[in-house]
């Protein structure tokens, strides 16, 4: 199946302008610091599935002197990925990779973590890749998320609506799906922590920012009309993250020593 990008310009600007530039999802350099808790990073190799615009892998390159590894499927972001390696000085520490979907490009045992910010809410096939990276960790070594997820097996008409206005594909799990999936797929020990509620309230931060501090500036560069559109986009996410519906996780699973 051919892939079509999801992501374009006027989307990128917009989640860089709320979330931080180099970053597509909710909490920035601290969430990833949640997301590697308790784990020595020091020289470390790791890979990030669904690299995103490069911020989290340039902020792991950075801080601990990683050598990190970003594949993603969407071509527009590998070169924004490249550009903000260069412009944050991390170029000789990370490499950014487009790929196909699928298997996993990489010899068996290759890396001392894989990590996803976001990517596996979006992936169908999640045993299939869980197997993936279980193969292209090192004895020992660990798979870290962060991941919205469903709380209910159906999708209700409020998520619904949400899939809509956002425009992007989602195949969400449940908390127990996450856990069984991972633990099937051959991971020997997962640890799951519900972090809905840190997210709820940063969700309500960011509609407000949206509405009285970034609306003129978004106006001025994509228009009034798509930005209503973010908006109504918005609001539609919270309504399920206030009912509970859209939930999010942080998940350790590990590959026994």
């Amino acid at each position: 199946m051919t892939h079509i990008d999801e992501y374009n310009d006027t989307m990128i600007q917009v989640l860089e302008l709320i979330w931080g530039s180099g970053y597509m999802s909710p909490g920035g350099e601290g969430n990833v610091l949640n997301l590697f808790e308790g784990l020595d990073l020091k020289d470390k190799r790791i890979l990030d599935i669904g690299c995103g615009l490069g911020g989290p892998a340039c902020y792991l390159a950075e801080k601990f002197g990683a050598s990190v590894t970003g594949i993603d499927i969407e071509k527009r972001l590998i070169e924004h990925s490249k550009a903000y390696s260069l412009k944050k000085g991390t170029a000789d520490k990370t490499n950014f990779i487009l790929v196909e979907p699928g298997s996993l490009d990489f010899p068996d045992e290759e890396f001392d973590y894989v990590f996803s910010i976001g990517a596996f809410t979006q992936i169908e096939g999640k045993s299939s890749m869980y197997l993936e990276c279980l193969r292209v960790l090192k004895n020992g070594g660990c798979f870290t998320s962060y991941e919205w997820l469903k709380s209910i097996d159906y999708i209700s008409e409020e998520m619904q609506n949400f899939y809509q206005l956002d425009g992007l594909t989602y195949a969400m799990q449940t908390f127990e799906e996450q856990v069984f999936v991972l633990k099937q797929s051959g991971f020997s020990k997962v640890d799951q922590f519900d972090c809905s509620q840190w997210y709820k309230k940063q969700a309500h931060n960011e509609i407000a920012d949206i509405n009285y501090v970034y609306k003129d500036t978004l106006i001025d560069l994509i228009g009034e009309e798509t930005t209503d559109h973010y908006i109504e986009a918005w609001n539609a996410m919270l309504t399920v993250i206030d009912n509970d519906e859209l939930v999010q996780s942080y998940c350790k699973a590990y590959k026994l020593a």
